[in-house]
């Protein structure tokens, strides 16, 4: 029958009573052996004494040695507890100023949304100024029912306002305008997802292509859905829309991340 925990447990300790007593009792027994055969040895005490002191002798020494690895190791404990310390308070330190770095980013947040929306209004404004001297100038564009050729719809809008077009544009409609120079270049098509992984911002530069469309600063044909070919762009447009998307970026907090933009938007088209 097996026993259980408690039995063991009952067990285990009238087998260490039992121990005690067995080891005292051998113990009595090796005294009493020793005093009987050796008792009768003349300076047996001194013999005994000068053991001692030669067993306290090397004693001491093992001690000796044993105290100097022990503060071997000691020192080489507290050197790494002193490594680790300074590794965690450069850690601590490089803590605090990533949340400092947060913190001041969290508070220009607002002061970005609001250039953000800023240039948005602008560019609002500033696309239904176009449209409205688009719609005045209409008749001079079409004669007859057609459409006249590239050298009237050049005269629709003068430089100043080309100029003042681009500067009240985000990044992403600079990218987007940029983008349909480099497919008109290269007569390549544009494929629109192509342009950006973040559909939120394919679809950003998507409707600012088509506002450009739809006031005549950029003509296409669709070839297929979300691809299409640049037939026109106004020339002014050509003139200017690398060097300010290229100066919008590099006065911007986020220049290395935008120029990388433009430079993988060239290499799209192979204009490196």
């Amino acid at each position: 029958m097996a026993r259980t925990p408690e039995q063991y447990e009952k067990d285990l300790s009238l087998l260490k009573v039992h121990l005690v007593y067995i080891v005292l009792i051998l113990t009595l027994i090796i005294i009493f052996l020793v005093s009987v055969q050796w008792g009768a040895i003349e300076n047996l005490v001194n013999y005994i004494n000068f053991a001692a002191t030669i067993s306290s002798i090397l004693l001491a020494i093992v001690a000796i040695i044993y105290s100097y690895y022990s503060n071997s190791s000691l020192s080489q404990s507290l050197g790494s507890l002193d490594a680790s310390a300074s590794k965690i308070y450069k850690s601590t330190e490089d803590l605090t100023s990533a949340t400092t770095s947060l913190e001041t980013k969290m508070n220009d947040i607002p002061g970005y949304m609001s250039g953000v929306e800023k240039r948005a209004d602008q560019t609002i404004e500033m696309i239904a100024q176009m449209s409205n001297s688009l719609a005045a100038q209409k008749p001079a564009v079409v004669e007859n029912g057609h459409e006249k050729g590239a050298t009237e719809r050049n005269k629709l809008f003068t430089d100043r306002q080309i100029d003042a077009f681009l500067k009240a544009s985000s990044f992403f409609g600079l990218m987007a305008i940029y983008s349909t120079k480099l497919a008109f270049d290269s007569q390549r098509n544009l494929n629109m997802k192509s342009l950006s992984d973040e559909p939120e911002a394919v679809e950003n530069m998507h409707g600012f292509i088509a506002a450009t469309y739809s006031i005549d600063l950029v003509d296409y044909q669709e070839v297929e859905g979300g691809i299409y070919k640049v037939t026109y762009i106004h020339p002014e447009l050509l003139k200017q829309i690398k060097d300010k998307i290229y100066l919008m970026a590099a006065k911007s907090n986020h220049a290395d991340a935008w120029i990388k933009e433009i430079t993988d938007l060239e290499a799209l088209f192979g204009s490196l």
